[in-house]
């Protein structure tokens, strides 16, 4: 089926086409800008979540980036850097298909060479050899667009000359790329709870059972389906107005812009989820021993107690005394403000348990909910 998501692009450049080489060249500048966008972003998106929050970092950083080339950098770190190691098995394919090496008989060789050829109409320096990898066309692209839009005047007689190179490698992308073939869908949640799904690229298959899906727990927004549902979150789209729009830089009080390259249209959408600096989770205070050690008479992982504890006579007695029931497996919580000893107070009823002359339990597994991933759809 065709694209939706690239369609209107590709519409805006039929219409501008008419209007002149420069009017031309203009449109395929934006649509290089459109592709480069939408690649990363999907890219990132087949990241899964590691302890270091390298996905997250990725999208911190684009969602401040105030410069096409922060996106051709990102798609790099992304396929090649570190957070590499941390794709989707699924998405392999994919990203095989940007890093591997070919040949002059490979689509993607002539992609980055006729982007080359333009690049060499340009007077910048060449940067293909006898093999090439498909990501060498975002670097490219970035080039053409900052020597051109960015910082040139480009006459009538050299969009004459950039315009078919330029066409034949967004098209032959936008034909072949594998990323676009997969299925794209936007996902709205009725109050029913179930799901509008508005196919965006490559059917809606893996979709189609949230329609009547009211279980499935899943925020509105752009998925892409390789392997599961992997949201995109930089993608925006518009349902009133089938509009595509991606994020543009300027980002202040906890918001960022993002420009719809079909219509020119800009808004500002809520920056909140990348507020947070993107380092590392420091350790948790709560979190169990990485192996079972010995505690009195039951093997457990349990954290040592807090330095300074106050014991709370009465309230570990009645916590214990819920664990000791063993007759059945309920579910015991504690609830209060935070920071008042809830977790102080379970460690010391575990560690009184443990201690008991005949303990209740053989194994004690401590979990702290720092040590779960903790989505959407469930630990």
């Amino acid at each position: 089926m065709e694209a939706r998501i690239l369609a209107g692009m590709q519409d805006r450049v039929s219409r501008d086409s008419g209007d002149g080489d420069v009017s031309y060249f203009q449109s395929l500048t934006l649509r290089m800008e459109f592709l480069v966008k939408l690649t990363t972003a999907a890219v990132v998106a087949c990241l899964d979540d590691d302890a270091d929050r390298n996905r997250y970092g990725l999208e911190h950083k684009l969602v401040r980036a105030n410069s096409l080339g922060e996106w051709s950098e990102v798609l790099r770190d992304s396929l090649i850097g570190p957070s590499a190691q941390f794709f989707a098995p699924p998405s392999r394919a994919i990203v095989r298909e940007l890093t591997e090496r070919v040949g002059p008989s490979d689509w993607r060789y002539r992609v980055v060479e006729g982007l080359d050829t333009a690049a060499k109409i340009l007077a910048l320096p060449s940067s293909i050899g006898h093999r090439a990898a498909l990501r060498q066309a975002f670097d490219i692209c970035v080039q053409i667009r900052n020597r051109t839009r960015g910082h040139g005047a480009t006459t009538a007689e050299r969009c004459h000359d950039l315009c078919p190179p330029i066409a034949a490698a967004l098209g032959s992308i936008e034909e072949n790329l594998a990323i676009f073939h997969q299925p794209w869908a936007y996902l709205r949640r009725n109050l029913s709870g179930k799901y509008r799904v508005t196919p965006l690229a490559g059917g809606t298959t893996p979709f189609d059972y949230l329609r009547s899906d009211a279980e499935t727990p899943l925020a509105n927004g752009v998925y892409l389906h390789v392997g599961d549902h992997r949201m995109v979150p930089l993608v925006i789209y518009f349902e009133s107005s089938s509009d595509i729009a991606l994020p543009n830089g300027a980002f202040r009080n906890q918001e960022f812009e993002v420009l719809s390259y079909i219509t020119d249209d800009t808004t500002r959408v809520d920056g909140a989820a990348w507020m947070t600096p993107p380092t590392s989770l420091p350790p948790s205070e709560t979190e169990g021993q990485s192996d079972l050690g010995v505690v009195g008479g039951v093997l457990t992982n349990l954290p040592p107690k807090a330095r300074g504890h106050v014991p709370r006579d009465f309230l570990e007695e009645r916590l214990a005394e819920e664990l000791r029931i063993v007759d059945r497996h309920p579910i015991v919580s504690l609830t209060g403000a935070g920071g008042i000893g809830k977790t102080t107070i379970a460690i010391a009823a575990i560690d009184k348990i443990a201690n008991e002359e005949r303990p209740p339990y053989d194994v004690v597994v401590w979990t702290s909910a720092r040590d779960i991933d903790l989505l959407e759809s469930g630990p």
